[in-house]
């Protein structure tokens, strides 16, 4: 008899089972459906459930975040090196075909290597990068990357699939209980949903600013260069008390050596859309005699961490 009832529970069990993964299945067939989404230039199939107002909505909060923690550090409006930057951003600006987002740049005084651009446009210039870019075109190339990422709507399909996560936790724990869905917590934590397509996203964030550079007349092969000396800048600074800020804008790309050879792929795929030639350009097209770095005043800002709970929270989750 015993036996009996222990086969039944199982069965009981099986069938309880087999009715709660067909409800998961339907209702995240049904979630995925209702917004699906295609990315730009690149025609990547994916996941949005954000709405443009809604991530304009994001941005704005992280922006008012940023400019009152760096606000006494952005370059005066007159000054020459924010004039130049934001004359490159404008040239990338123009090609996007976006003209809905609130577009505006800040060059901030720190000696962080980094750069960022929010879901509604706001761009943001760590000077510390003008260090490592000696030309307008390698210059051009990490402000066509970010872009690429505001663009193409990374921060929304972001949140989309940390939303569809916790969407599929609660429902399970609604199912199954709380007790059995504990390790389900931790297998689709977050972090873990999010890996694959940080990774997908930076390399196609490459792809649509190199598109970007081309038409803006910018040399496409500084990417590569630019690619290099953040590899070997990154190397040098192992080890070393460099700002959370820094570290996080290089590692949170993929490998180096990954986005190089996708780089070079795109550039011998597409070399009939531009005349540049590798390096035909490059140097000569140098920021000016003196390093734009240079020009900047010492007065800067102790960045720590691209205020870290400003762009964990609105942007990237990274």
């Amino acid at each position: 008899m015993t036996g009996i009832r222990s086969s039944l529970s199982k069965h009981n069990l099986f069938k309880r089972l087999g009715m709660i993964f067909l409800i998961l299945a339907s209702a995240t067939g049904t979630y995925l459906i209702l917004n699906q989404d295609e990315v730009p230039i690149t025609g990547r199939s994916r996941l949005v459930s954000y709405s443009k107002e809604e991530e304009h909505e994001l941005g704005q909060m992280g922006y008012d975040e940023m400019t009152k923690e760096y606000s006494p550090y952005f370059l005066p409006e007159n000054n020459q090196v924010q004039n130049r930057v934001r004359e490159i951003a404008k040239r990338i600006i123009d090609v996007t075909g976006r003209r809905d987002l609130q577009w505006e740049c800040h060059v901030v005084n720190s000696e962080t290597v980094n750069a960022c651009v929010l879901p509604n446009g706001k761009i943001f210039i760590f000077s510390g990068l003008f260090e490592i870019c000696e030309s307008e075109d390698e210059l051009a190339s990490v402000l066509s990357h970010e872009i690429g990422h505001a663009v193409a709507r990374h921060a929304a399909e972001r949140l989309s699939i940390s939303k569809l996560g916790y969407l599929f936790l609660t429902l399970t724990r609604g199912l199954i209980g709380e007790t059995i869905t504990g390790n389900l917590t931790t297998l689709f934590s977050t972090n873990l949903l999010n890996l694959r397509y940080n990774r997908i996203q930076e390399i196609e964030a490459d792809l649509i600013g190199l598109e970007f550079m081309a038409k803006a007349n910018y040399n496409p092969y500084a990417a590569l260069s630019i690619q290099k000396k953040l590899q070997k800048y990154e190397n040098s600074i192992k080890d070393t008390s460099t700002s959370i800020s820094t570290l996080d804008f290089l590692s949170t790309h993929p490998a180096p050596e990954e986005r190089i050879l996708k780089i070079e792929n795109w550039l011998n795929q597409n070399s009939s859309k531009f005349n540049f030639k590798n390096n035909q350009t490059i140097e000569k097209n140098k920021l000016g005699n003196e390093n734009l770095a240079n020009t900047v005043s010492k007065n800067s800002a102790n960045v720590n961490s691209l205020s870290s709970t400003t762009r964990l929270s609105y942007l990237s989750q990274k």
